[in-house]
């Protein structure tokens, strides 16, 4: 489908973004780190900062990462990723509470990881949207994709369609890969 010269910006703001690594020497990266940090866990005390720029602490795993400094999670989807969690937190806060926490259905006993589930819809979402460099994105976002936070909408829709996904399927950390294809499967009839 052609795009509206409104959509076609906001793609290409959008694509320059999309391959930007999370940095942890960069003070504006760490400022958005912390940012998450204080919107997930506002009561309590901020993770330690180290030499190599890194954040550590161990309630970063409670949050769905890999270890206690999330910085090496975020090569799929880099910057965008974090920053796609930040507005998740901010404007749809019911919806990230309930992903963060799993408080929807009967959820198996291992859980896929929230912060890391982010990134790979960040990810996927920015492939199906054909917003790398080397591919030129020729698919619009739905009836908003002119609205200014249209991508981040369809990053919460995605996020959420996972999460029903996982549910429906009774999925196990395991099967995360099945539920993200299947996911996108129908993200793609969608768009």
């Amino acid at each position: 489908p052609r795009l509206t010269p409104t959509q076609r910006r906001r793609l290409d703001e959008i694509a320059a973004r999309v391959d930007v690594p999370y940095d942890s020497f960069e003070d504006s990266h760490r400022a958005s780190l912390l940012e998450l940090w204080n919107l997930t866990f506002p009561n309590d005390p901020r993770p330690a900062e180290f030499s190599d720029g890194g954040l550590k602490h161990p309630k970063w795993k409670e949050m769905g990462w890999q270890g206690v400094d999330p910085a090496t999670d975020f090569r799929s989807g880099g910057l965008l990723s974090l920053h796609n969690l930040i507005w998740l937190a901010t404007h749809e806060r019911g919806v990230y509470d309930r992903l963060l926490r799993k408080t929807d259905g009967t959820r198996s006993e291992w859980e896929y990881p929230f912060a890391a589930a982010g990134v790979n819809v960040t990810h996927a979402l920015c492939d199906e949207l054909q917003l790398r460099p080397t591919r030129r994105h020729t698919r619009g976002v739905g009836g908003h994709a002119g609205a200014k936070d249209a991508f981040e909408r369809v990053y919460s829709a995605w996020f959420q369609a996972l999460d029903r996904e996982w549910l429906d399927r009774g999925a196990t950390y395991m099967e995360f890969g099945e539920v993200m294809n299947a996911t996108r499967k129908k993200v793609r009839g969608a768009l």
